[in-house]
């Protein structure tokens, strides 16, 4: 394994355990607090349908830049569909579907840790791709970088094969990925409706 490599290696494990400690804190924020808003009320219904919208554009997204990727990321420099518009669609939908965990959770101190972690930390990460990306291709993903952006679409640059070859069995597999954002989703509407039926307790409010 090269020096490269195993950098790459050692920014995922770190991603992996910072998203889990964030996992946590947020969890801990959702089954212990509540809102302030009134239920069923507009701030209410309002938040949740914002969070309903970006949490499915997530998930969509998601599938679509794992179907070009998967099976292929360590082998070849993927710049077509999602990724002739934005270098990091993965990342991209990713805090879109946070922001809408964020809506969803209705509380302001949600949203802004899921916004600021992604802010502060993920940046970093794919820092670290990308320069590993430009040592195995070179001159070729120079090009890439300089002609698409990083994290903001540029839809004028969008372009796709008539035809895709997509590795199943790896495709498959984003599919767990994708149900988790769904499923934390879901997660936010039991944890409410616990907490309407006292069953979980309530020790604060947040905003």
């Amino acid at each position: 394994m090269s020096v490269m490599s195993r950098a790459v290696d050692t920014i995922y494990g770190s991603r992996i355990i910072t998203t889990r400690i964030l996992a946590g804190i947020v969890f801990f924020l959702l089954i212990f607090s509540d809102h302030y808003w009134t239920d069923e009320g507009f701030a209410d219904t309002a938040f949740e349908a914002i969070g309903l919208f970006l949490v499915v554009v997530s998930a969509f997204g998601r599938l679509w830049a794992s179907m070009y990727i998967a099976g292929y990321k360590q082998g070849r420099l993927i710049t077509d569909g999602p990724y002739s518009i934005v270098r990091n669609p993965l990342y991209v939908f990713s805090f879109i579907g946070a922001v809408g965990i964020g809506f969803s959770s209705e509380r302001f101190v949600v949203l802004a840790i899921l916004v600021l972690a992604f802010l502060l930390y993920y940046p970093r990460v794919v820092r670290g791709e990308e320069d590993y990306l430009l040592g195995k291709h070179g001159q070729d993903f120079a090009r890439y970088e300089e002609q698409t952006p990083r994290f903001i679409p540029r839809l004028a640059l969008f372009h796709e094969p008539d035809t895709y070859v997509v590795n199943a069995r790896a495709f498959r597999k984003s599919f767990v990925d994708t149900a988790f954002i769904i499923l934390v989703f879901a997660l936010l509407e039991v944890i409410e409706r616990l907490h309407d039926a006292g069953i979980l307790p309530v020790l604060f409010k947040t905003p």
